[in-house]
């Protein structure tokens, strides 16, 4: 690999107004090309990904079908989808189980408890909005469980669905 003082040595072999070569002019360029002194080989550093998803199995009272994935780097973001099918006429409030590696994952990158909110489209069976719903996401590291509370919907009918993703990381903020 060539470095600075390699490529300036040969520029000024080069002489003005010379006989210059074209084998030496090449041998320059090559070398200019060559140049890696502004380049960082050291190599990238590693990114530790993870990936947990369910495929839709019922919830305890079958009121619905959730779906879900978390994906993310470990320790840095993550980003949370989840598709909601109801099965049967009814609310949907109650908080699904996340346990072992997925828990300690989702704390290295929350840190505390929190609530996090957001607006979601509702579509009917037919898959037409219906409307938008907020919703309240909260991580309850406690109780090792993650509850949806949609706030807009009083009951839910057959068919329906909310599907998102939402994209986030909580740094721990110091105000002192």
């Amino acid at each position: 690999m060539s470095t600075r003082p390699i490529v300036e040595a040969a520029i000024e072999a080069i002489e003005d107004n010379g006989n210059n070569t074209a084998l030496e002019v090449r041998d320059v360029l090559t070398k200019m090309l060559d140049y890696t002194e502004n380049e960082d080989s050291s190599p990238p550093p590693s990114i530790d990904v993870f990936h947990f998803f369910n495929n839709g199995d019922p919830t305890s009272n079958s009121i619905a079908k959730m779906f879900y994935s978390f994906k993310g780097i470990k320790a840095g973001t993550v980003n949370f989808t989840f598709h909601l099918e109801l099965n049967k006429d009814g609310t949907f409030l109650e908080p699904f189980p996340v346990e072992g590696e997925l828990m300690d994952t989702l704390q290295s990158i929350i840190h505390s408890e929190m609530k996090l909110s957001f607006s979601v489209p509702y579509f009917d069976s037919e898959r037409q909005m219906i409307s938008t719903t907020e919703v309240f996401l909260t991580f309850n590291f406690g109780d090792k469980t993650i509850h949806l509370d949609f706030r807009n919907i009083k009951v839910f009918i057959v068919g329906s669905t909310v599907t998102t993703s939402v994209h986030f990381h909580l740094p721990e903020f110091n105000f002192g």
